[in-house]
């Protein structure tokens, strides 16, 4: 019983601790953790329970902050646009948050607004995932197994004895182990593939190409 708590408490942590990075980071972590927090069928109750937090309970942006987006986007002030404006947030999650307000005819209203700068966040994962899946699929000895579909792409690495799936796990490892970048395996129509997916906002062009050149000296020593 002790060992049970023990192990209850270290993944209780470790999903806390995955929810105060993803806020700090915002954008598509938060999102990658809704996902997570929503796949009962895969992950422990203490993982699925906290990232389910991230769902709408995100700590909300100031309410000055989020009145011109508002304002500019419907292009006026609050205070005309609207009969009554509550301005507490009653959710927030990873892209917007939603506030409740009553237009001037006595409609009930819920207005959810984007976080300002979330939209060149979220443009800018998707061109690094972009360049990284083309960039590592087109080495000698990989190829692209998924083009990115928003900030996600799939490759795998091919063997001369064409043992690709023992080949490709043999790369992830020794990417993980070179320590540059980390990207975790999968099974993709049947074959196994490296998922690259990019999700914190502070991943730079610079940090792309030592990706690049991490995998490639990978490669090199193993394709020769």
């Amino acid at each position: 019983e002790a060992m049970m708590d023990a192990t209850h408490e270290f993944h209780l942590r470790a999903a806390h601790a995955m929810v105060r990075r993803a806020i700090r980071q915002q954008g598509l972590i938060i999102k990658t953790c809704q996902f997570l927090g929503s796949r009962a069928d895969i992950l422990m109750e203490e993982y699925v329970e906290t990232l389910s937090l991230l769902h709408d309970q995100v700590p909300p942006r100031p309410w000055a902050q989020m009145r011109p987006v508002i304002e500019q986007e419907l292009g006026g002030r609050v205070d005309d646009l609207f009969a009554e404006f509550n301005t507490e947030a009653v959710a927030a999650a990873s892209l917007a948050q939603v506030y409740r307000a009553r237009l001037h005819d006595g409609t009930d209203v819920a207005v959810k607004v984007q976080y300002p700068g979330i939209e060149e966040i979220v443009d800018r994962g998707c061109r690094h995932a972009e360049r990284l899946v083309r960039g590592i699929g087109g080495l000698p000895g990989a190829e692209i197994a998924a083009v990115p579909v928003i900030n996600q792409g799939l490759v795998r690495f091919v063997s001369r004895d064409g043992e690709h799936d023992r080949f490709t796990d043999r790369v992830i490892r020794l990417i993980q182990e070179d320590g540059v970048a980390w990207f975790g395996g999968a099974t993709w129509r049947g074959m196994r593939v490296m998922r690259v997916s990019v999700s914190n906002w502070r991943t730079s062009n610079e940090d792309i190409e030592r990706t690049i050149d991490s995998v490639r000296r990978v490669l090199a020593a193993e394709v020769g």
